[in-house]
């Protein structure tokens, strides 16, 4: 979702979307003054015969908004129009959407990484970090057998392992995002 000014959330997941069509050669650009259903149009257009996973990231952008009634329309136009879309949408969350043209919503809720996914996500994206060497390296300078798949929440974590968790995000992997970038 792409953050936008006043009370229409809504085109914050439409408009990147078809832009993004639009740059892969799948839509037309539309003319100015064009409406949201003239774009609602060319996605399914161009999503009719297109096998495509199309992930909306965010999706609580929508919570208390008017566009959050009218977004499971859009959902269920484009399950409708097209045969081989697939949709995975990120949230903090559950949405709460009904059954949409025979597909529903199903829910995979997630915890914070292990200590080792933590340690091997920041050093894949430290920028100081640039071989495959020195990432296995700094996994094994960082990260002992034993405590391998220990959580941030786990008892009996040591003071060791849970003070490397929290420079790196205590498993968050935005957190952990964040940290390897301001490196």
């Amino acid at each position: 979702a792409r953050p936008s000014r006043g009370v229409d959330r809504y085109g914050s997941f439409i408009t990147p979307l078809h832009k993004q069509l639009v740059a892969a050669g799948k839509a037309l650009p539309l003319e100015k003054g064009s409406d949201l259903d003239d774009k609602f149009h060319s996605i399914f257009n161009a999503l009719s015969k297109t096998k495509a996973l199309i992930v909306f990231d965010r999706a609580e952008i929508l919570e208390n908004s008017v566009e959050a009634q009218e977004f499971p329309v859009f959902l269920s136009s484009l399950f409708r129009e097209t045969r081989n879309v697939r949709v995975l949408m990120t949230a903090r969350k559950p949405l709460g959407l009904s059954s949409l043209r025979g597909v529903g919503e199903h829910v995979v809720t997630l915890g914070p990484l292990n200590f080792k996914s933590t340690v091997r996500l920041f050093a894949i994206l430290c920028p100081h970090v640039h071989t495959g060497d020195e990432r296995r390296r700094l996994l094994e300078l960082l990260v002992p057998d034993e405590e391998a798949h220990v959580c941030v929440s786990d008892e009996g974590i040591s003071e060791r392992c849970k003070a490397i968790f929290e420079i790196l995000g205590n498993g968050i992997p935005s957190r952990t995002f964040d940290v390897a970038y301001q490196m």
